[in-house]
């Protein structure tokens, strides 16, 4: 009878569950959903619908936040924010009734489970959008409580600004665990961090994150200090970890060298949650990354990955391996050992050698360098332009690389841009000077081809003025190759007026690119047309400059690519900006 009973009971509250909810069902949920701190649109926010690139539908809508100062539209998306490459269809107040049925709701690809069906369907409830709010929150429904799936988006959201807020670890805590307690006994686990996926408890994940936040005890050594700070590295894992650009909390522990390497070894099983990620691939889950996971890569930037680790996935040191690696190390010179680690490729020995050796590093570089330029890659470079050399000495091994490799020299030429500017144009002036007439086989990856990547380093009229009379006398598929980054917004508004005095200069310039024929592969300029003159190109790249709304394509009629020129040289008119002039060349 008591079986019966739990399973009659059981049953009612699965079809309670697919039923569409109530007003109060929906009125609750939107409580609890506040309640947890999930982020609702501002009173003034207007609700945007967005349309795919091509077509009317489906119709995804979203929150307008703000403007950026780049012109980038900033939206809400359920519990996300971001910008979006769709087209605006549609702004509040609304000229059509909402219909859930022509509404998409973007799944947000990752792995912490986010139903942004029900945020938005609990944002639409609450600014009045009832009978479309009520369609939207059933769509991930499967059996669940709508309360219990409010307090499941909370813990996901909460655990995702981990990694992508700053918010204090302190309040993630808090929100995090006020949500956890009100999921049921059987709610969705969260992915855990080892070599193969399984999955933990939330209480349990609640439980690191409030060691990851608890106050060290009095009187700690400064080397386990550094080791505990790293809770706040965002240092990725996984296949991500070869893509890491610096943390400033994990290269801290990492500068201290051998110094700090028994600290570390204490600290290889710890599990405190830190603000890293691994990225999950197939069928392995993302997962937040583990105090002692951080440990670990640290040890092995130091060691030079010369101990043996458990997995290739979740990459761990074997614990004796290390302590046995360390009983023998540690008899060493220190800077003896980085020098000859270094030497043999390990670049993480470079940044000990930068920090305490700054000396014996540049002498070891001359080395790598006079035997290997091949070998001084961007790391190299970077650690020679960041570091505590003399000035003198950066810019002989800058421009030592720059020579070497033809390979490096893009790089090598962009960091002494940053050390010392007049060396820089001297050196680039010759590249000018002796840069080959004919046309790469592979054009999109020779160095050949990135020298508009380096003028755009300096303001000096002399430079532009040779860059573009080496840029008239190339074949036309080099020379939009040369133009091609002046578009680019990582440059935002560096040069710009040279830039565009520049591409003004080949307005007139009417050969035109075979591109068909042309033999060349990849992502090059002009790869997306058959056919292109060269002022087009120049003009192409003007209107991305000015944000134009046509820019032309390869479906453009020669009536339509005159108009942009003519669009164009109005835009130039209005900013006040001339054709470079320069003598010589085409």
């Amino acid at each position: 009878m008591k079986n019966t009973l739990c399973a009659g009971l059981l049953l009612a509250s699965w079809l309670s569950a697919q039923q569409a909810p109530s007003d109060e069902d929906l009125a609750a949920a939107v409580a609890r959903y506040q309640e947890l701190g999930l982020p609702m649109p501002p009173a003034d926010a207007k609700l945007v619908l967005l349309l795919p690139k091509w077509g009317r539908e489906p119709q995804q809508p979203a929150f307008r936040l703000s403007t950026q100062a780049d012109g980038a539209v900033l939206y809400l998306f359920g519990t996300c924010t971001g910008t979006s490459p769709r087209r605006v269809g549609a702004v509040e107040p609304l000229a059509k009734p909402l219909g859930a049925e022509e509404l998409e709701v973007e799944p947000f690809l990752d792995d912490f489970d986010r139903d942004q069906s029900l945020a938005l369907g609990l944002q639409l409830w609450a600014r009045g959008y009832r009978e479309v709010a009520r369609g939207i929150v059933q769509r991930q429904a499967h059996g669940q409580r709508l309360l219990d799936r409010t307090a499941q988006l909370a813990a996901a959201h909460w655990h995702a600004q981990l990694h992508e807020s700053d918010e204090p670890l302190e309040r993630i805590e808090q929100r995090l665990r006020a949500a956890v307690a009100l999921l049921p006994a059987h709610g969705s686990p969260v992915a855990a961090g080892v070599a193969f996926p399984w999955m933990q408890p939330w209480s349990q994940l609640v439980d690191q994150l409030a060691c990851s936040i608890a106050k060290p005890m009095p009187g700690l050594d400064a080397e386990t200090a550094l080791v505990l700070a790293m809770v706040h590295s965002r240092r990725p894992g996984g296949l991500a970890l070869e893509a890491d650009e610096g943390d400033a909390p994990f290269d801290a522990v990492v500068r201290r060298g051998f110094a700090i390497v028994p600290a570390l070894l204490r600290h290889l099983d710890d599990d405190r949650l830190t603000r890293a990620r691994t990225i999950g691939i197939n069928n392995m889950r993302s997962y937040t990354r583990p105090l002692g996971e951080l440990a670990s890569d640290a040890l092995l930037e130091i060691a030079g990955d010369v101990i043996p680790c458990s997995t290739q996935w979740a990459r761990r040191v074997v614990v004796d391996e290390a302590r046995a690696w360390w009983a023998a190390a540690s008899q060493q010179a220190e800077d003896e050992y980085m020098v000859a680690s270094f030497l043999r490729g390990h670049t993480g020995a470079m940044h000990i050698l930068a920090a305490k050796w700054p000396e014996r590093l540049f002498l070891a570089i001359v080395e790598l360098v006079e035997s290997t330029p091949e070998r001084a890659g961007g790391d190299v470079v970077d650690a020679i332009a960041d570091g505590s050399m003399r000035k003198a000495q950066k810019v002989e091994l800058l421009e030592r690389i720059a020579a070497a490799s033809l390979d490096g020299r893009l790089h090598a030429l962009r960091r002494l841009a940053d050390v010392d500017e007049d060396r820089f144009c001297a050196r680039f002036l010759e590249v000018l000077a002796s840069a080959p007439k004919e046309m790469p086989k592979e054009v999109w990856t020779s160095p050949h081809g990135s020298l508009g990547h380096l003028v755009v380093l300096t303001g000096k009229r002399d430079v532009w003025h040779a860059f573009v009379r080496t840029a008239r006398s190339m074949p036309i598929g080099l020379r939009m190759q040369y133009l091609e980054p002046f578009a680019y917004r990582y440059l935002e508004d560096r040069q710009r007026r040279e830039r565009l005095a520049c591409l003004a200069a080949f307005l007139d310039d009417e050969e035109v690119y075979d591109v068909a024929a042309s033999g060349q592969q990849g992502p090059h300029a002009a790869f997306t047309f058959s056919q292109l003159a060269m002022r087009d190109f120049a003009a192409h790249q003007l209107a991305m400059m000015f944000r134009h709304d046509a820019i032309g394509g390869p479906k453009s009629t020669a009536t339509e690519w005159a108009e942009l020129r003519e669009r164009v040289r109005r835009s130039l008119q209005a900013v006040g900006v001339a054709p470079m002039v320069v003598d010589g060349g085409k």
